[in-house]
């Protein structure tokens, strides 16, 4: 929850599920001033060793306006990504995801797709997952966010967990 004037909140619910592939669930309500998004997702992870695979499908309901349309949207997600262990406490992650507008308006687009990366730190009771925020320009010029030249910010989102 935001403590801002303005700021959203968000409620998520996650449970265990054996439905096919899926071993969990996810429910998530999120709104603030202007926007709401309610969702409802499966997921289900694999052990591949030194490195996890996911596999998940939704139903997002949003007022978002994402894609440039004018009215609520409902989408079907699907995504797929796999988390690497580099050290016994960073994870690398990519993924793919992929949203079908199940009520696309005239001349609007029908889906859309993206790559996603990011890393995990864990530190015992205390984890930091962050979302990298521009991946192609960090492929393309790394050395940019080595040195601290970069004109975007590494990470838009992050998730900091302390479990006690």
């Amino acid at each position: 929850m935001g403590t801002a004037d303005g700021d959203g909140m968000a409620l998520n619910a996650r449970g265990n599920l054996g439905f096919w592939a899926f071993d969990t669930m996810e429910i998530t309500y999120a709104s603030d001033d202007d926007n709401s998004y309610m969702g409802a997702r499966m997921y289900g992870l694999n052990d591949w060793g030194a490195a996890t695979g996911m596999f998940s499908m939704g139903f997002v309901n949003t007022d978002l306006y994402a894609w440039g349309g004018t009215e609520a949207a409902s989408y079907l997600t699907t995504g797929f990504s796999v988390a690497s262990t580099l050290t016994n406490w960073c994870d690398l992650r990519i993924g793919y995801t992929k949203m079908f507008n199940v009520g696309a308006e005239e001349d609007a687009q029908e889906s859309a797709d993206e790559f996603l990366a990011g890393v995990g730190f864990d530190l015992g009771s205390v984890k930091l997952d962050m979302t990298l925020s521009d991946l192609s320009a960090m492929v393309s010029n790394p050395l940019n966010y080595l040195n601290g030249r970069n004109e975007t910010g590494l990470t838009t989102e992050w998730t900091l967990t302390y479990t006690w």
